[in-house]
């Protein structure tokens, strides 16, 4: 079995706590569906994990990953001809490459994340093995800190204090945030977010707490073996780093680190669109519930074929949060399916929310720019009616 930080487990039932005098009261009147009614939508096949095509889909990333890095390393080391050509011109032949590298590392991410919520296999060996495998030794992203932190944005999403993992600020708390000096500083330099976020999130511990350092607010009440497990995760990540150096030798900024760059943007463009959109409810303890943060989550659709090589990680995602240690990343879409099948049937259509995004490479930018991680005070539900 697998340790697992001590955190409220996924149900329906939401607590009272009434709010606090400065907050603004904000009531919501909606009906939802609960954990047994969506399962008796699901066919029983979309919990079916099989070690096999898991691994398969593991294979292919791990090839399209490794056949960018190859081809970079050997442009810059074997290559007279690119040798020939100004660095400027070796830079912006390389950068669809190394795009295309990063988008294969944020594949190979999909895949150790299904690891961290044991669908990868049946047997946790297998999901403890390939998920340091994938994460930490090719990746440089320590498995365990990453599992618990990603646990417990599971079983609070959208909780506006619990869900670590996701910052949102109302906007009526603007001046304090801003007076924050760090927070100033990522506010100034928002639309750069998706290139620095996620290398932040993982080395320098915010806003979760440590990742390749267990430190900090993720690991309060954890026990040594816990630490242990992180630690162990952490020197993993630390010999993938030395091992992709020694390999890649003079190659290894832009034959690694900056398809990596390209990673950590994929991997913020596709989490912040999930969890940020200008309709989207918070909610704070006194109207939290497990399903209803679940249904704030929204599906995406960025085509190109994209959808279906990441995973179904866009248009699968609503699907996902509400059985995320059930259903493996390829019964995403027949899963998806039933949900919408069963929420029209029951009269909950309006619950489940999804949008085109075709544009999602520049749209994360205009988003940034606009709306950073404000979110309007109406926005954050105090109660249920």
């Amino acid at each position: 079995s697998v340790s697992l930080p001590a955190v409220r487990p996924p149900n329906d039932q939401q607590t009272h706590t009434k709010p606090t005098d400065h907050t603004k009261h904000v009531v919501l009147d909606r009906q939802y569906p609960n954990l047994k009614e969506i399962r008796s939508w699901m066919p029983t096949n979309v919990f079916n994990i099989s070690t096999a095509t898991s691994a398969y889909y593991f294979a292919r990333d791990a090839l399209g990953m490794a056949s960018a890095i190859a081809t970079i390393a050997h442009l810059c080391t074997n290559s007279q001809t690119f040798a020939a050509l100004p660095l400027l011109v070796q830079a912006l032949a390389l950068a669809p490459l190394q795009f295309v590298g990063g988008f294969f590392m944020w594949c190979m991410f999909v895949v150790g994340h299904d690891c961290g919520h044991t669908t990868f296999s049946p047997h946790q060996a297998v999901n403890e093995a390939v998920g340091e495998l994938a994460h930490s030794l090719l990746l440089c992203t320590p498995f365990a800190p990453w599992r618990r932190s990603h646990h417990r944005h599971h079983s609070y999403h959208n909780h506006i204090k619990e869900d670590y993992s996701h910052m949102w600020y109302v906007k009526s708390k603007r001046s304090r945030v801003l007076a924050v000096p760090h927070l100033l500083a990522h506010y100034t330099l928002r639309v750069l977010t998706p290139f620095i976020n996620w290398w932040v999130y993982l080395y320098v511990g915010l806003p979760d707490g440590g990742h390749l350092f267990p430190t900090g607010r993720l690991w309060k009440g954890a026990s040594r073996a816990e630490l242990a497990r992180g630690y162990a995760s952490s020197v993993l990540a630390l010999i993938g780093m030395g091992a992709w150096y020694s390999l890649l030798g003079d190659t290894f900024v832009r034959a690694y680190c900056l398809p990596w760059m390209w990673y950590g943007w994929w991997l913020f463009t596709v989490t912040f669109f999930q969890h940020h959109y200008e309709e989207m409810l918070l909610f704070r303890e006194g109207a939290w519930s497990y399903v209803r943060g679940a249904f704030e989550t929204i599906d995406r659709t960025y085509g190109f074929g994209i959808d279906d090589l990441h995973h179904n990680i866009t248009d699968g995602h609503v699907l996902h949060h509400i059985f995320f240690t059930k259903v493996p990343h390829y019964h995403l879409s027949e899963a998806t399916v039933a949900l919408k099948r069963g929420l029209a049937a029951n009269g909950y259509s309006k619950l489940y929310q999804h949008a085109p995004t075709p544009g999602f490479g520049f749209d994360i930018f205009r988003f940034l720019h606009k709306h950073w991680f404000w979110v309007d005070d109406e926005r954050v539900v105090t109660a249920i009616a």
